[in-house]
This record gives structure tokens, sequence and C-alpha cells, in this order.
């Protein structure tokens, strides 16, 4: 994994046009382990967007025909 490719919370709600995201919601889907991230330091936590958006497409629901 490239450092170039770590981005911040704001960045990533930014980027994945994502203001539902919110910091709450991410702290959950981190603790149950649901999205990738990294922790840097004591508070820093970024994240890849590439894995982030794989990870919540699979919570998208599949339209039944």
């Amino acid at each position: 994994m490239s450092r170039k490719n770590l981005i911040d919370a704001e960045t990533l709600r930014k980027e994945l046009e994502a203001p539902y995201l919110t910091n709450w919601k991410l702290a959950k889907l981190r603790r149950e382990r649901k999205i990738p991230f990294t922790k840097i330091g004591w508070r820093t936590i970024l994240y890849d967007p590439e894995k982030v958006r794989a990870a919540l497409d699979r919570f998208e629901i599949q339209e039944v025909n």
C-alpha cells in the first residue's frame, strides 16, 4: 500500500461523495471491522479510498427482478 493513497475522514467523504459517513458512522464501521483503515498514531486514522469504496459496495442491496 502506497502512503500517498491514504486520506483522512473529511477527504474520504468528499472523494466518495458520501456526506452520510459521519465521524460516528466511520467509527462504528471501524469498530465492527467492516471498512479497512490504518491507524498512524494516537488519533490519526487514514483510509485507502479504493478499499473503502469496495467495502461499502458489498453493503449495496441488489435489485430483485
